[in-house]
């Protein structure tokens, strides 16, 4: 039985190229099950690429084969990986694998030689086959690599401490108009904020300040009346922003969706309640 093959690229769907990409893979194997997370990636959002394929990747059964094609790498070329909860990736060498390994961790990485190959579609395809199929090893693809030396790109440190905790955006959500940070729910239960309190968000961009005010900590946005923001437990693991019922993105960091935004300009400070007589 064949691996589920997943694909995410920033090719949009104006074009042929994403459908191109899939006829590739039957080519390759015409017994292959082929699924799409989606095609409309802003161009190179390395950033988005890697927060998505941390998001669905442990949904997948161990073996699946997602290929994302967002952007390109600058020099090193593309890769392939078999992350340590047993799925493999193949990607540009980008920063597109930052939140996996960072969260899951790769237990073996190759450099993919595309030389061979008419185009990177067929490339990638070709590989991705393979693996499905289960009649290549990761490490028959190609020159193995350490894992630490794959890139990763730079993001804001975390902070945490009893009664703060000090970050970054990792991801933002605008069908729904949250945010993700950067800070894990684990490491946020260290600042010993309990659900029901009230705590101060500042948000800012390159030292420009574009939210400042009170919000409640709670496990959801439906705890909270109708277009209050609230501090919760993503399910994606990390802490996340929202308004009920409205689209605190839209309202506040319109920016953010632009095409030339980027994530790490945007800090977080999340502290004590500031008292009314401040």
């Amino acid at each position: 039985m064949r691996a589920p093959v997943v694909l995410q690229t920033d090719f949009g769907l104006e074009n042929g190229k994403a459908a191109a990409l899939t006829g590739e893979l039957m080519r390759a194997d015409c017994e292959l099950d082929v699924y799409s997370v989606q095609h409309c990636f802003k161009k190179a959002a390395v950033r988005d690429a890697s927060a998505m394929l941390y998001s669905v990747l442990p949904f997948w059964p161990e073996e699946t084969v997602f290929v994302s094609m967002v952007g390109q790498s600058d020099s090193s070329g593309a890769v392939a990986v078999l992350t340590s909860n047993g799925r493999y990736v193949l990607t540009p060498d980008n920063g597109s694998l930052t939140l996996v390994q960072k969260t899951f961790g790769i237990s073996q990485a190759v450099r993919l030689d595309l030389s061979d190959f008419d185009t990177e579609l067929a490339a990638y395809a070709h590989f991705a086959a393979g693996l499905a199929n289960r009649g290549t090893m990761l490490a028959d693809l190609g020159q193995l690599v350490e894992p630490q030396n794959l890139v990763n790109y730079k993001d804001a440190a975390v902070e945490i401490k009893p009664g703060e905790a000090c970050g970054a955006i990792a991801m933002i959500l605008p069908n729904f108009g949250n945010i993700t940070l950067n800070i894990s729910t684990d490491d946020f239960e260290e600042t010993g904020f309990t659900k029901g309190e009230t705590v101060q968000v500042e948000l800012s961009r390159n030292d420009a300040i574009l939210f400042d005010a009170a919000m409640t900590y709670e496990d959801s946005f439906g705890h909270v009346a109708k277009g209050q923001a609230v501090l919760f437990n993503g399910s994606s693991g990390y802490m996340g922003i929202a308004l009920n019922q409205d689209n605190f993105i839209a309202k506040y960091l319109p920016e953010i969706t632009s095409e030339t935004a980027d994530y790490s300009e945007y800090n977080i400070s999340i502290k004590k309640r500031r008292e009314l007589d401040e």
